[in-house]
């Protein structure tokens, strides 16, 4: 693994977060009523620790939550620090090592016009990368709406890149947040 790419790793969003590659997928509490939320903060407990500099990386703990804040922003939320908000985000990141296997086939012509032709299997290892937000109720803290973003990671990406990448994938997440309920 290159030391200096692997926080830019973390940029689970591909090359970026509108490609069609990018898996957005959101569950929540049907009983939760959403429209009571006016205030947010983060979490009371910090991150957990994971082993890996590409998540521990405060950096892009800072762009995560700096993105998160804006998009919530966007949507008339306000955060809160000297008093009890209404819920509380947090979000987690996790890779995972995937492999893409493709057969093709390959040939020719020859001068018959026969075709002569061999499959070729390619195979191609990458890391797929999960982002996933969480929003709790502040009444007991209990989950109730979770958003998840995968997709492929994007290789040595520079900064400017990982900033517009976390960005898009924290849009596209909190796109869906509050629900549409019945």
């Amino acid at each position: 693994m290159r030391p200096i790419q692997g926080w830019a790793l973390t940029l689970l969003l591909v090359a970026c977060a509108a490609c069609a590659s990018v898996r957005v997928n959101v569950d929540f509490d049907p009983n939760e009523d959403f429209s009571t939320y006016q205030t947010f903060t983060w979490f009371p407990r910090p991150q957990k620790e994971t082993g890996d500099y590409r998540i521990d990386n405060p950096l892009l703990d800072r762009r995560i939550r700096t993105a998160v804040e804006r998009e919530l922003a966007a949507r008339g939320y306000r955060k809160v620090e000297d008093r009890a908000p209404d819920f509380y985000v947090a979000y987690h990141l996790q890779f995972e090592q995937k492999l893409d296997v493709r057969t093709v086939n390959r040939g020719y012509y020859d001068a018959w016009g026969y075709y002569v032709g061999w499959p070729e299997t390619q195979v191609t290892q990458y890391d797929e990368g999960s982002l996933v937000i969480d929003v709790a109720n502040a009444r007991d803290k209990q989950l109730v709406w979770r958003g998840v973003a995968v997709g492929r990671v994007r290789t040595r990406p520079k900064p400017e890149q990982t900033t517009q990448d976390v960005n898009e994938a924290v849009a596209h997440i909190l796109a869906k947040f509050p629900p549409e309920t019945k």
